[in-house]
């Protein structure tokens, strides 16, 4: 499977993502699939509470864009817009092997997101991804190319896969259908945006956006090496700065939330492996946010 094609380097890129699988530690070729369970975020979250991707105008980037373009002697082009699009067909999902890999338009892909690759959808665009064995939706933001299989029309990340609950069967059909984000807006303004499961509108106030980062219950345990990158008193502004980081990030961010002294919701990056994840983590977060001070959870 191929990702990260970047007009500029289409050649190379390919040939950089077109590997089988990725070396561990000890050498061997592993190939895609789930975390292993020691990278996964001890922090224990609902899925059916998982936030969906939330829809808002964007300028198209001229990366992952090109058209047309071609792989494996395909061609294929990028629609001018995504208004109107619906699609029904096979969904797959992608995940560990390429977590922290650019995805085409040069953000990071980061698993626990909730965001997706598309073979001719504008980038970024958003949809709303419907399982059509079990009902279950959820919206997606459009950040890369991909799945280049002729049976297959969208690859999830390894989150949303989850959330659809197809991400054991590894495939399932689908159908996508294009979002306007002013629409989306308008309808979320006006309170007439779509009920959630059993008839309730599901809340917006403080969702986060595409990304999996549940509040922490307060006094618990974590385990693996964490960052403090700041602290807030308000839920929402927490989110804002974790919004920011989104696509700077490659490891999951969540939020911490205290009562004593005073109501403080602290902004969490982790678990992170190594001194040099550790360093290069923090100096992003200095150079897009300016901020110079952090705390370290072992």
């Amino acid at each position: 499977m191929f990702r990260c094609i970047i007009p500029a380097l289409i050649f190379s890129v390919l040939v950089g993502c077109s590997e089988t699988g990725i070396k561990n530690g000890s050498g061997q070729v592993r190939q895609d699939g789930p975390p292993p369970e020691d990278d996964i975020p001890s922090i224990t979250f609902d899925i059916a509470n998982i936030a969906d991707a939330i829809p808002k105008v964007e300028l198209i980037t001229k990366a992952g864009n090109f058209s047309p373009y071609v792989v494996m002697g395909k061609t294929y082009r990028v629609l001018p817009s995504s208004a109107g699009y619906k699609e029904r067909g096979v969904a797959s999902w992608y995940g560990y092997k390429f977590h922290g890999r650019k995805t085409s338009n040069g953000e990071f892909y980061n698993m626990y997101g909730m965001t997706a690759a598309h073979k001719s959808l504008p980038i970024p665009s958003y949809a709303r991804v419907t399982n059509l064995e079990n009902g279950l939706n959820a919206i997606v933001r459009i950040n890369d190319r991909g799945p280049f299989h002729e049976d297959r029309i969208i690859d999830l990340s390894f989150v949303a896969a989850k959330k659809l609950g197809y991400f054991s069967s590894g495939t399932a059909d689908v159908e996508i259908e294009a979002i306007d984000p002013i629409e989306y807006q308008k309808k979320v303004d006006d309170g007439s945006r779509p009920a959630g499961k059993n008839g309730r509108i599901k809340s917006q106030s403080a969702t986060p956006s595409f990304a999996v980062r549940p509040t922490m219950k307060e006094g618990e345990v974590i385990s693996g090496t964490f960052i403090q990158v700041a602290a807030f008193g308000s839920e929402a502004a927490a989110n804002s700065l974790i919004e920011r980081l989104q696509g700077l990030i490659k490891h999951p961010i969540n939020i911490h939330r205290y009562s004593e002294p005073r109501v403080l919701f602290k902004v969490i990056i982790g678990p992170i492996r190594g001194k040099a994840q550790i360093k290069e983590t923090t100096a992003l977060v200095k150079r897009h946010e300016g901020i110079g001070k952090f705390l370290v959870y072992q």
